[in-house]
């Protein structure tokens, strides 16, 4: 830390520093085993202290201190009885999820009776929407498999005035009136199959799917994505979304990015009330610039064939 260029000798310290608004003050506050001091730097008017000046609480202690510890035999602290150590995610501060939580790993004090008990909940892995990198929700289009890392959302306490805003997480008040932290999920909700323009905003997202995975370099996303895309729209034409949940769907629970059964973004989705049409991911491109407000999208299982904005594999 900003404090260790105190050290001198086998002594074990600790202290802490301490620094006032636009630097016109520094403290070093610290202790041993024997002694306990600390020091101020500043000038009595408030004048801001120089670049080479906000390190001199720190020079001041340490040249006391180690004067006053020549004599001493040097000596450590002792662990108080009660206290362990334990590895946790340094993003929860709960226990680490092996194989997400590997690279914010971090050793802490706790006392014993306060250790945690739960598992990470910054770290998710499971099904993400490859359009906006929530998790996906049940009716998602375009979910694959991958990697969540929460946001926290600031306590509604401490939010008055902040501005500060997360992008993926949300409050949640259970029946009991407890307040907890849960992620916020993409968009595609059966609300979302409702609007009247559905087809021409799936073609656009599709359209952002790949951009924003590097098509064609991260092809087995987009194939993945697409094949699922396929699968939602024909529960779409079908009228059978409401009782088809995405997560559970057979094709989304044997398909990894990556594996050798992932279907062919063009392949053709089956629709029951017109002829069928073969869209690449070009021409999902095409219909996604296309002015959304001059096509005619059916609502779900009406007939969408007079000028319907195409979707990957429609």
């Amino acid at each position: 830390g900003t404090g260790k260029s105190v050290n001198f000798g086998k002594t074990q310290i600790a202290g802490k520093t301490g620094t006032t608004s636009k630097n016109n003050d520094v403290w070093f506050a610290g202790y041993s085993n024997y002694y306990t001091a600390t020091t101020w730097v500043g000038y009595d008017d408030n004048t801001k202290l120089g670049k080479g000046q906000t390190s001199l609480a720190k020079v001041l202690w340490k040249g006391i201190m180690s004067k006053i510890h020549e004599d001493l035999p040097s000596s450590n602290f002792e662990k108080p009885d009660g206290i362990v150590e334990m590895t946790v995610c340094s993003k929860s501060g709960k226990l680490p999820i092996a194989g997400l939580c590997d690279a914010t790993l971090k050793k802490e004090i706790f006392a014993k009776d306060t250790v945690p008990t739960d598992p990470c909940d910054v770290h998710y892995s499971g099904s993400i929407c490859a359009y906006s990198g929530a998790v996906a929700n049940d009716y998602c289009p375009f979910h694959v498999q991958g990697v969540f890392t929460l946001d926290p959302v600031e306590a509604p306490s401490l939010a008055q005035g902040s501005g500060r805003k997360s992008a993926n997480s949300e409050y949640e008040t259970d029946a009991e009136g407890r307040q907890r932290v849960v992620r916020k999920r993409c968009e595609h909700d059966l609300a979302f199959w409702s609007q009247p323009n559905v087809e021409s905003k799936l073609a656009q997202e599709f359209l952002q799917v790949l951009l924003r995975n590097g098509y064609p370099q991260n092809d087995a996303t987009v194939a993945l994505a697409a094949q699922n895309a396929q699968a939602a729209l024909q529960a779409y034409y079908n009228g059978t979304l409401a009782s088809f949940s995405m997560i559970s769907a057979p094709a989304a629970a044997t398909s990894e990015p990556g594996a050798g059964d992932v279907a062919d973004p063009n392949a053709q989705v089956t629709n029951p009330n017109t002829a069928d049409t073969t869209a690449t991911p070009a021409a999902a491109a095409g219909a996604a610039a296309a002015d959304p407000n001059a096509q005619t999208a059916p609502t779900q299982g009406a007939d969408p064939a007079a000028g319907a904005a195409q979707v990957p594999g429609q």
